[in-house]
């Protein structure tokens, strides 16, 4: 827009300057052409060339600006001039004054510099058929004020361009970068690593703005947004945290209810070691005196006290609030694990464990405890399931098959069980909190949904299929370390 209205300006303010100095010179032109007029006549009427010579040479010293003086007589023939050699032909017929007109002017080109202009002014001494004077006056000086005009103008565009855009890339700075930093913020954000602490340091205007908002004490919609923006961030932080303590919470209480469920196995894997005691212990107080068969017992009753803290640290360990630590696990020993706290319900059920592992399993990088939680989980539902079709088919042989395979990057843990599956339309909302179809032992519907979370925490998926023979799959998928 400067540019536009600058330009517009400029070519009218040419045309009115250049029009105003070519009327104050045809003033002044006409001016000293008459005065020569008025001095030539009894120098021409005498015929007295030197004078009329001698005149036009002194008028010419005057001003700097005159190119040349003319004097005709009534038949055009120069009479007296100021060119130090012979007059160019094209000048001599260049003006000529008609009878009755008391001036005429016409623009010659200068012969040395064709970029000069030359403005000829012819008027009459006393009558045409007297003659004429004629006088010549260069525009270059002219010219020159109405360019140096025309430069202080256009710089004075260049300053207020510089100054317009200058200011427009200030405002738009002001503007845009707290809204660029909120973008670059919210796409980097991670409520994992973010307290309150950081918020408090997240500085959406840089010193520069903000120092300019004070001197100028700009106080805008940019400012709410900001603060506002910063609250959101305090309050989603608070919320998340609340909500992983949440989770925390209630993945610890679905724990304690499979650590209520496995109690009974826990009691039958206890009480048959100590029944294994007391025996051993009755038959050492019986024959004391038997060495080699006391050592056998001795041998007998320490196996069964490796058996019980085994089995109670196992569930010790696993009902324990853990902290989700990543480090370098075995899946083949998570399985282990699980398998040897779900024991008792695995025999009650009459349920066969089949393991399909290759010879060598590279770790996963994963909580241990967390993932005992979920394949535990898993192994419960697959009883249950197990258990529910033998209600209604008691001649089924309970199985359940883990098999692990290596595919690219990715660690494959599939879980099968022969149970009585799941509907297919049901298959998109297992891991929904709160569903649940178990009858044998009410549900809380928790269980697939915190074990989903888990494995996602992971970087890894978990799918639930059914399977053609019957019963359901589920496929747990693990990024392999690198």
């Amino acid at each position: 827009m400067v540019v536009i209205f600058g330009s517009i300006n400029i070519y009218f303010i040419r045309n009115s300057v250049y029009e105003t100095f070519e009327t104050e010179l045809l003033k002044h032109s006409t001016g000293i052409a008459k005065i020569v007029a008025d001095m030539a006549i009894q120098p021409l009427l005498y015929n007295n060339v030197t004078s009329l010579n001698e005149m036009v040479s002194n008028v010419k010293q005057t001003d700097n600006e005159l190119a040349y003086i003319l004097i005709l007589d009534g038949k055009n023939h120069v009479v007296a001039h100021t060119f130090y050699k012979a007059i160019p032909e094209k000048l001599i017929g260049a003006n000529i004054l008609k009878p009755g007109e008391t001036r005429s002017t016409v623009f010659i080109k200068d012969t040395g510099n064709s970029d000069n202009i030359v403005q000829d002014v012819a008027v009459p001494i006393l009558s045409v058929n007297i003659g004429t004077v004629r006088v010549g006056f260069f525009e270059a000086g002219y010219q020159k004020e109405v360019r140096k005009t025309t430069i202080i103008f256009l710089w004075m565009i260049v300053i207020f361009l510089v100054i317009g855009i200058s200011g427009a890339f200030i405002f738009s700075y002001i503007i845009t970068q707290p809204i660029k930093t909120i973008s670059t913020t919210a796409s980097g954000f991670n409520l994992e690593s973010l307290d309150a602490d950081k918020i408090n340091k997240i500085q959406l205007q840089n010193k520069f703005v903000l120092g300019l908002k004070k001197v100028i004490s700009i106080d805008d919609e940019l400012d709410t947004l900001i603060f506002t923006f910063n609250e959101m961030l305090r309050r989603l932080t608070t919320t998340y945290k609340e909500l992983q303590s949440a989770q925390e919470s209630l993945l610890q209480s679905r724990k304690m209810a499979s650590v209520g469920t496995i109690a009974a196995g826990l009691a039958h894997e206890i009480n048959n070691p100590i029944a294994g005691l007391r025996n051993s212990l009755r038959m050492i107080s019986e024959k004391p005196e038997r060495y080699l068969s006391n050592q056998e017992y001795i041998s007998m009753m320490k196996e069964a006290i490796d058996k019980i803290e085994k089995v109670v640290n196992g569930v010790l360990d696993f009902s324990r609030k853990h902290e989700f630590v990543k480090t370098q696990v075995d899946i083949r020993q998570i399985v282990e694990e699980v398998l040897m706290l779900a024991a008792f319900h695995l025999e009650q059920s009459s349920i066969s464990i089949i393991k399909e592992f290759p010879e060598k399993v590279p770790p996963i990088m994963g909580s241990a405890n967390h993932l005992e939680h979920v394949i535990l989980n898993v192994v419960l539902n697959s009883i249950d399931a197990i258990g529910e079709r033998k209600a209604s088919e008691p001649e089924i042989a309970g199985q359940i098959v883990f098999n692990i395979q290596i595919i690219r990057n990715e660690l494959l843990l599939e879980i099968n069980d022969n149970g009585t599956g799941i509907e297919a339309e049901m298959l998109d909302v297992i891991f929904d909190p709160f569903f649940t179809m178990k009858k044998i032992r009410q549900g809380t519907g928790l269980g697939l949904s915190i074990s989903y979370n888990i494995i996602k925490e992971h970087g890894g998926d978990i799918v639930a299929k059914n399977r053609n023979e019957g019963g359901m799959q589920i496929l747990i998928k693990f990024p392999l370390t690198t």
